[in-house]
């Protein structure tokens, strides 16, 4: 369309190229620093937006990350990429888009950490609170 517009003032038919001067992608879940970047770049592949992102940390999943993509008619889709397998570069998922998502998982053993601790402190208390009583009573009792 631009090259038909530039085409009546120039005597030469006009090479045009259209480059995108800054986009943003998001990076989230078991990174070191997950959130929205943005890059001059003219391609990001996804082992450069998660090394933007402080790389993966030890509790991720790394045969799984997931890629959140809007296409031109606004439908998302999510697509899975393997990134112990070579052939990841093959993807047509491997270089990311204006506005993806890279969501990486955590292991089961995080997620099972992370559930632990939470009810840890809980029983903990509940020990700690149940003895005093006990020892109360007993102290009374006597």
């Amino acid at each position: 369309m631009i090259r038909e517009k530039l085409q009546p003032y120039l005597k030469e038919v006009p090479n045009v190229t259209v480059r995108t001067s800054n986009y943003k992608f998001s990076v989230l879940g078991e990174v070191n620093s997950p959130g929205t970047y943005t890059t001059d770049a003219e391609k990001v592949t996804v082992f450069e937006a998660l090394a933007q992102a402080g790389d993966m940390t030890l509790f991720s999943v790394r045969d799984d990350v997931q890629l959140l993509r809007e296409d031109s008619t606004g439908i998302r889709r999510v697509y899975h990429l393997n990134l112990t397998q070579a052939d990841v570069a093959q993807s047509p998922y491997f270089y990311l888009q204006q506005n993806d998502v890279l969501y990486v998982k955590p292991t089961k053993a995080k997620v099972r950490s992370n559930t632990f601790n939470g009810n840890a402190s809980i029983w903990i208390t509940l020990l700690g609170l149940v003895t005093s009583v006990t020892s109360f009573i007993l102290a009374i009792s006597k």
